[in-house]
């Protein structure tokens, strides 16, 4: 055979592919740790060398799986809660083996969550007008007018 063996400083791994003129050549593990190919015949060829590792392929794999099961746990996560609370109730298990945001749930459910009701000086809205719970609110708004953060460091006259 007219076939040249070509020697290259690769390290030989089995995820390289080699394509000479387009076509698919074996490799040969040469000096146990080389790899070679051979070329059909003297002259000028062109050689494209692909390495696609095999645990490369497999990350890929893993990261895709892993992504769709992502995406399902975001879609079915409000059933799947159910679910595991309806099991909890049927097996009977005690509040300390209820979930974070389950015990959280059965601390809070009485708190009104309505954050408008108070505003940011700590006044109730729903105090009458004329209370003295709302004139301490009121005198409390006013003894911090000019007194926030576009105001910091700028002293009252």
């Amino acid at each position: 055979s007219d076939d040249r063996l070509m020697l290259t400083t690769l390290p030989y791994d089995e995820g390289w592919k080699v394509y000479v003129d387009g076509k698919q050549t074996e490799i040969e593990k040469v000096l146990g740790a080389l790899i070679a190919y051979r070329i059909p015949e003297a002259g000028e060829h062109t050689v494209v060398f692909k390495y696609s590792p095999r645990c490369y392929v497999l990350g890929n794999v893993i990261s895709v799986l892993s992504l769709i099961l992502f995406i399902l746990i975001m879609i079915f996560e409000k059933p799947l809660k159910a679910v595991w609370a309806q099991i909890s109730r049927q097996s009977g298990r005690s509040d300390d083996d209820l979930l974070p945001e389950e015990r959280a749930e059965a601390m809070f459910s009485h708190v009104d969550p309505d954050p408008g009701l108070i505003d940011m000086y700590g006044s109730n809205e729903k105090t009458d007008p004329g209370s003295p719970a709302s004139d301490a609110a009121k005198d409390s708004r006013d003894a911090n007018e000019g007194k926030g953060p576009d105001n910091v460091g700028e002293q009252p006259e």
